[in-house]
């Protein structure tokens, strides 16, 4: 077993400015179902679901994955959750995601379990 973490902090204010500035960004960076959800209407909550991915990466080890790999939607309760590709396959015993953020920042921290190395299929 081994435990990874991963952290990201992102400014909202140069987020909302790249996304603004290339229109195509949104869609290369999140899934449908990412930019659908009620909440990730605000910039706040987009930037929030980038800093979880980009965590992700950083706990997983893996930065070739697509933006499209990872998917970082919310339970009903509100609290996110990361659903992965059906071309990732990894061992994970138990993953964990938090995300918190301020009117300029937001960071991002996620906790993984694992049963051995990750793997790609790529």
């Amino acid at each position: 077993m081994r435990i990874s973490t991963g952290i990201d902090i992102v400014d909202i204010d140069d987020f909302k400015r790249r996304i603004s500035r290339t229109k195509s960004l949104k869609k290369r960076l999140f899934a449908a179902d990412e930019i659908s959800e009620e909440k990730s209407k605000s910039i706040e909550h987009l930037a929030g679901k980038f800093a979880a991915k980009e965590a992700f990466r950083k706990a997983v080890g893996l930065v070739n994955l697509s933006w499209h790999d990872v998917s970082v939607l919310n339970l009903p309760s509100g609290k996110p959750m990361i659903r992965l590709g059906s071309g990732i396959k990894l061992k994970i015993k138990s993953l964990d995601v938090s995300i918190s953020h301020t009117k300029k920042i937001v960071v991002a921290v996620v906790y993984i379990l694992q049963y051995e190395t990750f793997k790609s299929r790529r």
